[in-house]
């Protein structure tokens, strides 16, 4: 049987405890194990709600509810469009180690 981890002891689900310990997060705070590498040091994650992303975007760019960009062709590109800036965005600004979107 493998050792539980700390996060996992904490009562994280397994998943979560997986990836913070996969990159080096502690759910927990003043403890010595934790803090072995400094906030600049530490790794970052960016987790995106896809399917929110997604939905907003597609509004965003859309007139009275229909419409919104596309190509000659008519085919849409408002979901394409906002999602990929956004995250592009959000990739410049805070330069994560990883990306996960669910």
């Amino acid at each position: 049987m493998l050792p539980a981890s700390r996060n996992r002891l904490l009562g994280l689900p397994r998943a979560s405890a997986r990836l913070l310990d996969q990159f080096g997060g502690a759910m927990t705070t003043g403890d010595p194990g934790g803090a072995a590498l400094s906030e600049a040091a530490k790794p970052l994650l960016l987790l995106v709600d896809g399917h929110s992303l997604a939905f907003r975007s597609f509004y965003a760019f859309a007139k009275g509810g229909e419409g919104g960009l596309s190509t000659k062709a008519g085919i849409p590109t408002s979901v394409t469009y906002g999602f990929l800036k956004a995250l592009l965005e959000n990739g410049k600004g805070l330069a994560p180690q990883g990306v996960v979107i669910a």
